[in-house]
């Protein structure tokens, strides 16, 4: 058969144009995405590993990463390939486009498996769907995408742990024996456990379940599974017993870390909380009508009594605990949540768990209701809507086309071409003077060179470019920045705060009074202010220092002080905190507390966005606070 006739049989097929649209609406999704690559730039740890590299060579670096940081063997081996260079970002620019379609050939695989009698569009669609949710809607897609660090160490894990799971259902054929599929599966396993702690997690938990499906089902062990669950052991204990973890481990202090029950308790509330804002909403109610007709059409697998109560007890118990587990790493080793980047795993993981529970309902759908057939054109009302929720959702595509049509993409490069001129022109000066951004966009901005030059972010971005010293030079001054203080004399010297009415004078520290801040209630007076009154244009980035005098009653304190930021609508856009918690607070006695943050993110600069910042007391015993003070510079 002809090209030509080929390509016309594939235009002329039913639903064919539907589908050509389909395609096309999600091209367009991705559209931002792969245009923002291309105004990306380095920060923070991808100048640490280059500098391994150059330091102690290729494995030596490695090595370093091993004894100095942490024990993400194959993370390592990948960072030190060198990703940037003095002058050129190029492959650094590539980067989130390759994890774009390593993403949604990954989940293709996967639903290949399951969808055995679908059209490879109809695959491409599913795929594309459940990419873009995830990088909707993920905490941090600078962490998750655009930051070469997070998004190979943690993202490359969500990835290989799909990959593996693709291998487990794909068939066997002539093409893909058995050995070669095993082999896969072994080779996914021990990339995923070398990448982070979380899918070295999932990766133990996943064999671990299988092993039980596979025993109970046919009342047999599998000799190759057991041989994958020794050789993922292997692979955490190399991850666990790094001389890097115990280097890293001294500067948490929580007392909760390493605390089993804590761990375990905090994993599961943690998940509760979170899945009921990614998963439980009206939008994604939405998207699950959308895409569950698609299991009940597509899949056509069959399953026995026995092996649907155990897929019962998999998906929705031993699934909903893999995810959980995917938090125990940073509550086992620091006594909190992880970070953003961990926290999107955590999504990914969320996402399969909740694709396998509508896959699972179809099941059990196509087993009540025979012979039951979905037009494809009814799914159009559906699809349609789910654009919408996802476009309701005012989350990471907002932020990437804000990012774009206000021109803070081309800015932030513009600048960083700018700096690089100023870089090669300060070789033989004692310091180099870099000006700070004047547009930072949320979506691709990480982390920036301070005005110190003894920190230890200037000093290793000084010795990449081969600079002696460098520093942030803030075009807005010390003078210029916006302070307020208050100290809680009277209600009415307070009247710029909300919830300023709890006075007491049993302590105060600069004025008679102080503000009371109990248990029950849990906040303290909060200052509140709108983003256009720091900056009328929303285009500069600002940095907020929040300090507090904090007096305790007793010796232990658990407090946070908060910067929030929501949107006209009063939905939260924002939430960051630092954590104040102490077995040995010396009670009675002032405390000055700080947090320090620079608002990055996109949409918490919108103009017409409020901020609030505030102290919220989430221990048993009472604190004071006087002497509020916050500065916007």
């Amino acid at each position: 058969m002809s090209k030509h006739n080929s390509i016309y049989q594939f235009i002329s097929r039913r639903y064919s144009a539907l589908e050509l649209l389909l395609l096309m609406i999600m091209l367009v999704l991705f559209l931002p995405y792969f245009i923002l690559s291309f105004y990306n730039a380095p920060s923070v740890d991808d100048y640490s590993y280059a500098l391994k590299t150059i330091d102690f060579g290729f494995w030596g670096g490695q090595a370093e990463a091993y004894k100095q940081w942490n024990g993400r063997y194959f993370a390592s081996f990948l960072l030190c390939l060198k990703l940037i260079s003095e002058n050129s970002f190029v492959l650094y620019k590539i980067l989130p486009v390759i994890f774009i379609f390593l993403s949604i050939h990954s989940i293709y695989r996967l639903v290949k498996n399951f969808f055995t009698e679908s059209h490879p569009t109809v695959l491409l669609l599913v795929s594309a769907a459940y990419v873009f949710i995830y990088f909707n809607t993920m905490p941090s897609i600078t962490q998750g995408l655009y930051w070469a660090p997070g998004t190979i160490t943690y993202h490359l894990g969500n990835i290989m742990i799909v990959y593996f799971l693709s291998y487990f259902f794909q068939p066997v054929t002539i093409n893909h024996p058995p050995l070669y599929i095993n082999g896969m599966m072994m080779i996914t396993i021990i990339l995923a456990c070398g990448l982070n702690e979380s899918s070295m997690v999932v990766a133990d938990l996943l064999i671990l379940s299988i092993l039980f499906y596979k025993f109970i089902t046919t009342r047999k062990i599998d000799n190759f599974f057991i041989l994958l669950l020794v050789v993922a052991a292997i692979c955490t204990v190399i991850m666990a017993v790094s001389p890097g973890n115990h280097i890293r481990d001294v500067g948490f202090l929580d007392p909760h870390k390493k605390n089993l029950l804590y761990t375990i308790k905090s994993s599961f509330d943690s998940l509760f909380h979170l899945n009921f804002e990614w998963l439980f909403n009206w939008q994604m109610g939405v998207i699950s009508l959308a895409v569950l007709p698609l299991f009940i059409q597509f899949n056509k697998y069959s399953y026995s009594g026995v092996e649907l109560w155990t897929g019962f007890i998999v998906v929705f118990v031993l699934g909903f605990c893999i995810v959980a587990a995917t938090l125990a790493p940073g509550f086992w080793s620091t006594g909190y949540i992880a970070p953003d980047r961990t926290i999107n795993a955590v999504y990914w993981f969320s996402l399969l768990w909740w694709f396998a529970s509508l896959n699972y309902i179809a099941v059990i759908i196509r087993l009540l209701l025979n012979n039951i057939n979905i037009n494809p054109i009814l799914l159009v009302p559906f699809i349609l809507f789910s654009c919408i929720a996802l476009y309701s959702q005012n989350k990471n595509f907002n932020r990437a086309v804000l990012d774009l049509i206000s021109g803070r993409a081309y800015i932030y490069a513009k600048e960083w071409s700018n700096r690089l001129k100023i870089i090669n022109d300060s070789k033989q000066a004692e310091i180099c003077l870099l000006p700070e951004f004047t547009a930072v966009p949320g979506t691709l901005f990480n982390e920036d060179i301070s005005t110190d030059e003894e920190d230890w972010f200037n000093k290793e971005f000084a010795r990449f470019y081969n600079l002696n010293k460098v520093k942030q030079v803030s075009k807005r001054t010390i003078e210029s920045a916006k302070h307020f203080c208050f100290d809680f004399e009277t209600i009415q010297a307070n009247k710029n705060l909300r919830n300023a009415e709890n006075l007491s004078n049993k302590y105060a520290l600069s004025s008679s009074n102080s503000n009371y801040v109990n248990a029950k209630d849990g906040y303290s007076a909060a200052y509140e202010t709108y983003i256009t009154d720091i900056d009328p244009t929303g285009m500069s980035f600002q940095t907020v220092l929040f300090k507090a005098h904090i007096l305790s009653e007793s010796s232990s304190i658990n407090c946070v002080l908060v910067i929030s930021i929501s949107d006209e609508t009063g939905k939260n856009v924002l939430w960051q905190g630092k954590d104040i918690i102490s077995n040995d607070y010396v009670a009675e006695t002032w405390h000055e507390e700080q947090f320090e943050y620079t608002i990055k993110e996109s949409l918490a600069l919108k103009t017409e966005n409020k901020i609030s910042l505030y102290l919220w007391n989430r221990g048993e015993a009472p604190v004071f606070v006087d002497d509020l003070c916050v500065s916007f510079k």
